[in-house]
């Protein structure tokens, strides 16, 4: 809780590649608000990948704890408009993408790549449940 709001987790699952969740149809309100995605990879060894994103508006996105990303303005989802380079540890790694909304449309787009920019194989990469 929050200044006596109620904040609570939603659970949210795609099968896309790039995932793409629109927040707003997981949230009534939709304008000056901020929502947070978190999942966990299970990675074999350490690897190192590019976050490849896009948030609709602006975000900041963390890896294992520590901010890799930080854009505060207005701008479209764009598929693999930010490239970051991270290095992902061996075991249990943690992702937060915080995405930022000031109005019309709500969501974001991302995927793990290698560093060339191709798809990373989830079946060596696990999400952890």
């Amino acid at each position: 809780e929050i200044n006596g709001q109620k904040l609570e987790w939603k659970d949210v699952t795609t099968e896309a590649i790039p995932a793409r969740i629109s927040m707003s149809e997981y949230f009534d309100q939709n304008q000056f608000v901020t929502a947070y995605a978190y999942t966990e990879l299970n990675a074999p060894k350490e690897m190192e990948v590019q976050l490849m994103f896009g948030t609709n508006d602006g975000c900041e996105f963390w890896v294992n704890g520590e901010s890799v990303f930080e854009v505060n303005m207005p701008r479209g989802a764009e598929v693999d408009g930010d490239k970051v380079p991270v290095k992902l540890k061996k075991g249990k790694n943690t992702l937060l993408l915080k995405v930022l909304q000031e109005g019309g449309g709500w969501e974001f787009v991302v995927r793990i790549a290698d560093k060339d920019g191709n798809p990373i194989d989830l079946n060596e990469v696990k999400l952890l449940d």
